[in-house]
């Protein structure tokens, strides 16, 4: 059976990846964006418009390159920006978007376009917080949330439903109910506390790896980018 990573071992893998693998962050980020995009394709066949919520870390990273895949997979495609990562890494990913000519809702619009743009969209890709964050979620993203819970659309969630303990799940109450959840590398503790459809997106894991941590990460079908559980 797949190990579920506590949040401690998580980071340890992805360490791992940096000082043993030689990754880049920037390269870790693109495999798992990708891999986000193609489940979000295939499993959401009828979606036409996706809006991205991008968080100002890593996972956020992840959301804009989804979104960018999502983009030459011809879909309609918005960006929510709350808060604006300060990484090279992560401006060069919304530079993408304005090349690109993708709206981007920034933080100092108002919450009524943000609803309004949950409304009008098919899929919500949630790329608000991943597996560094410890809740409660500030005001400003716990409103975002909110929000979310009560438009009605369908949620994709990227390695962390937002509000959720990385470890305990969504033990407050506080987060979100994704029909779909795409865990990165491998799943943490608290998607097994997750009852929707399950990926696994990132065929980039080291054999080695995958034995030092006991990991047992599925198999990947032929050129599959995901699968899953």
């Amino acid at each position: 059976m797949t190990k579920f990573l506590s949040q401690k071992e998580a980071i340890a893998l992805d360490e791992a990846y940096f000082t043993e693998c030689s990754y880049t962050v920037d390269q870790l980020m693109e495999l798992a964006g990708q891999s986000v995009a193609h489940v979000a394709y295939s499993h959401f066949t009828d979606c036409k418009s996706v809006i991205v919520i991008c968080g100002p870390g890593n996972n956020g990273g992840d959301g804009l390159v989804a979104a960018r895949h999502l983009h030459f997979m011809k879909k309609n495609v918005q960006i929510f920006l709350p808060k604006p990562g300060k990484s090279q890494l992560l401006q060069n990913l919304v530079k993408q978007m304005e090349m690109l000519h993708i709206p981007i809702i920034a933080s100092y619009d108002s919450f009524d376009i943000m609803v309004d743009a949950f409304s009008k969209a098919d899929l919500i890709l949630d790329g608000i917080f991943g597996h560094s964050f410890h809740p409660p979620a500030n005001p400003q993203f716990a409103s975002i949330i909110e929000a979310m819970k009560k438009c009605g659309k369908p949620i994709m969630s990227i390695d962390i439903p937002s509000g959720w303990d990385v470890e305990k799940g969504d033990e407050a109450g506080e987060g979100i109910n994704p029909e779909v959840l795409i865990s990165l590398s491998a799943p943490k503790l608290c998607a097994s506390f997750f009852k929707g459809h399950h990926y696994l997106g990132g065929h980039f894991v080291p054999e080695y790896l995958q034995e030092r941590h006991e990991l047992k990460l599925p198999d990947f079908p032929g050129s599959a980018l995901f699968v899953k559980f």
